[in-house]
């Protein structure tokens, strides 16, 4: 099944979204500019819900200005004892309870990941992306 969207914000594509995954929770990152803000759908309406796997609506990039990108978000914390030597709040901080951890499971092998993959493009036609984001101007809490 092929689901085509028009919608032209984050939040709008969300919305569209939220019908189909109807146990999840529309959690913004920015409430203060909610329609380009990243969204999430998440197993929890707890906030922050860093450590839950979530579905995800990015803002457009700069190579594709046209485009939203959507996709399963999952964070990495930070260690516990840089957290308290920086004064992080412990909601960044990495614990057994993350989702970070099944995916490093699931990416030794590499087994999960391929048949995710081959069930993205056989459900849309289109090849799915891996990306991977790492904040280069530090950490902000």
């Amino acid at each position: 099944m092929t689901l085509t969207f028009t919608t032209t914000t984050t939040h709008e594509f969300c919305k569209a979204l939220k019908p189909y995954f109807s146990d999840l929770n529309m959690l913004p990152y920015n409430y203060h500019q909610p329609d380009m803000s990243v969204w999430w759908l998440s197993p929890s309406s707890a906030k922050p819900a860093y450590r839950f796997p979530k579905f995800a609506v990015l803002p457009p990039e700069a190579d594709s200005p046209d485009s939203l990108f959507s996709g399963i978000y999952i964070e990495k914390g930070v260690d516990e004892i840089y957290a308290k030597s920086v004064g992080i709040a412990k909601t960044h901080t990495l614990d057994k309870d993350w989702a970070w951890h099944g995916l490093l499971a699931d990416m030794a092998t590499g087994d999960k990941l391929k048949r995710s993959i081959a069930q993205v493009r056989n459900a849309t036609g289109s090849n799915p992306e891996l990306r991977l984001y790492i904040p280069l101007q530090g950490f902000h809490c």
